[in-house]
């Protein structure tokens, strides 16, 4: 299913926020470290597209 990219993960740190560019994808992934079944990860993802889609 896709292409998983060699290249370094974009960390953010809790409460935090950031922009990146990046070209050429058709999937997104996020990962919650931490985040167990117990204590569920929360929060937002906001995705801005530059150009049209």
């Amino acid at each position: 299913m896709g292409t998983t990219s060699s290249r370094p993960a974009i960390l953010a740190d809790p409460g935090s926020s950031l922009s990146f560019t990046k070209t050429n994808f058709n999937s997104i992934q996020i990962t919650a470290t931490g985040a167990t079944a117990d204590t569920a990860a929360t929060g937002e993802i906001c995705i801005t597209p530059r150009y049209q889609v």
